[in-house]
């Protein structure tokens, strides 16, 4: 189970660089939107995060949660 939750948290940093980037935004400027500084952005966007805090990144960045966390290739 470690192992799926480390490959979620990859997929997670993945998605959330490619829409940042998308976006034309970095990690500082999505954590000011979300109030929070860029290391706990960091510790969150590596796997370090709740549902809660994925669907706050989520809304941040504009996207749908299902669309941050869903594999791309489905």
């Amino acid at each position: 189970m470690h192992r799926q939750t480390q490959i979620f948290g990859i997929m997670v940093n993945l998605r959330v660089k490619e829409f940042l980037s998308e976006n034309g935004i970095t990690q500082r400027d999505l954590a000011e939107r979300m109030g929070i500084s860029p290391s706990v952005l960091s510790k969150r966007i590596n796997g370090d995060s709740s549902l809660r805090e994925l669907s706050e990144i989520a809304d941040a960045l504009g996207v749908p949660y299902v669309k941050l966390v869903a594999d791309p290739a489905e």
